[in-house]
């Protein structure tokens, strides 16, 4: 009988393991990722945005990580819908961030 529940232990232990690594490997993709995700959301966004390369990869690491995770873990997706659920959330994110870090002299008055 102990032998068993050692067993059954060894076994939850390599399911809940296997899945921590596989989150940690996911979520390491994800960073690595929105490096490149945050300088294509700022291509897609329309305009001059007036931001360094330090926040546009801020924004792109989170929006990676915030699509990614939705795409993952909410909606179920995996492969190419979940690259382009990050790369939508990381243009949304550039173009609020390019929004208030905008200066008045783009505005055409009347």
């Amino acid at each position: 009988m102990p032998i068993l529940i050692a067993l059954a232990v060894v076994v939850i232990l390599f399911i809940v393991g296997v899945n921590v690594i596989g989150f940690g490997l996911n979520l390491l993709w994800m960073l690595l990722l929105g490096l490149i995700i945050g300088a294509v959301a700022r291509l897609l966004v329309p305009g001059r945005q007036e931001m360094s390369v330090l926040l546009t990869s801020l924004i792109g690491v989170v929006g990676a990580l915030t699509g990614g995770l939705l795409a993952d873990r909410v909606f179920d997706w995996g492969g190419i819908a979940q690259f382009l659920a990050s790369l939508v959330v990381a243009a949304v994110l550039v173009a609020i961030a390019a929004g208030s870090t905008r200066s008045d002299s783009g505005r055409i008055n009347s």
